[in-house]
């Protein structure tokens, strides 16, 4: 063998089919450079995670504190930690959390924030942030947000049952034929969720053949996207994951 081609997952951007279709969170979701990068899904299916809104509550005008219950009560996680760590654009204007909860809690806060019962579901919380002279402006988190920033393992591993590729993915997504039959055959305690994987590629061989550098070994990632040779990249990504993890749906598309 004179030279080999390796793909490792770079990033993983999680849509819950009860978002797909709910403009903010998709268009939030089109911002991140890790789905803008993404050619490969998977759609696959789980338990529900839940809020248990009983228990949710803002401590201390910073922290979020709530219970999530997964499937139909069978395990079921207190945690609580900053709205910093849950709302990834309040890293735009702090760099740290301790300045972010600095601001809050002096005693002229720029802004405030509200919980709202009424508004919230218990699959997603709605928060108010509360700018003088300005509008109110709404923040909804969902439970996958505690799971990622807590750092909580339910051992809710995904059943995988579908793997395709696009390079329009929301459009391909909205209008799959297996998503819509994976949603049709799941349990009352499950959900079917969307993942979004991004790729880096890795070439290795003999230093006349690889021409990277001049070494025997690189990792890159394919700016243009739109290359022949990217496509094929993606082709081959594609199949072997098909291959390998043998999902349960196979649908002519």
């Amino acid at each position: 063998m004179t030279h080999l081609i390796s793909y490792e997952i770079l990033t993983v951007e999680t849509c819950p089919y009860r978002n797909l279709f709910y403009k903010q969170f998709i268009e939030n979701l089109k911002e991140k450079e890790s789905f803008k990068n993404s050619n490969i899904y998977f759609i696959a299916k789980t338990k529900k995670v839940r809020f248990n809104l009983e228990k949710t509550k803002l401590v201390k005008s910073t922290d979020l504190s709530t219970e999530l219950v997964i499937g139909n009560g069978i395990k079921k996680i207190e945690c609580s930690t900053s709205l910093y760590n849950l709302v990834d654009f309040f890293s735009q204007f702090y760099k740290t959390q301790v300045d972010f909860e600095h601001r809050l809690r002096s005693n002229s806060p720029d802004f405030i924030f509200h919980y709202n019962t009424k508004g919230s579901k218990n699959d997603m919380l709605s928060i108010e942030l509360k700018i003088e002279g300005q509008e109110d402006f709404k923040i909804d988190i969902p439970p996958e947000n505690f799971e990622v920033r807590c750092n909580i393992n339910f051992e809710n591993e995904p059943e995988i049952l579908y793997i395709g590729q696009s390079f329009k993915m929301i459009d391909r997504i909205q209008s799959h034929k297996a998503l819509h039959k994976a949603v049709s055959q799941i349990e009352y305690d499950e959900e079917v969720k969307i993942y979004f994987l991004n790729f880096k590629y890795g070439y290795g061989g003999i230093k006349d053949l690889a021409k990277i550098e001049g070494k025997m070994w690189n990792y890159w990632l394919n700016e243009d996207r739109k290359s022949k040779g990217y496509k094929t990249k993606i082709d081959l990504v594609e199949r072997f994951l098909i291959h390998f993890l043998n999902p349960f749906i196979i649908i002519s598309m």
